[in-house]
């Protein structure tokens, strides 16, 4: 019996481990309104390889120190803490602030 209860607690330390390889993954949209394409970087890796107005990806649940570098290059780059979650999809949306700067915002 005494074995019985050891061998299921050591299953049960087993599954509260968390396991990188099969991490949680939840989906993220960033997208602009306006016509500017625009490539987004999350952590330093760029996600897409040709600039777009509209992004949508799945990545693993984690916060993301994320960048917009506008195609243009006239445009600042704006940069923004993102974090996805396993409730619901991730809704980005960047907006204008004054003439020229950018923000990123959470729906």
């Amino acid at each position: 019996m005494r074995t019985l209860v050891l061998s299921f607690l050591l299953a049960l330390c087993f599954q509260c481990i968390p396991n990188p390889s099969i991490a949680q993954r939840s989906n993220l949209e960033v997208f602009i309104s306006e016509v500017k394409p625009f490539y987004l970087i999350l952590n330093g890796k760029q996600m897409n390889d040709k600039p777009q107005t509209n992004i949508s990806l799945q990545v693993p649940i984690q916060r993301y120190e994320a960048s917009i570098i506008f195609e243009d290059q006239r445009t600042p780059a704006c940069t923004a803490r993102i974090r996805t979650s396993s409730f619901r999809k991730a809704v980005y949306k960047i907006k204008r602030k004054g003439k020229k700067k950018y923000i990123i915002k959470r729906l």
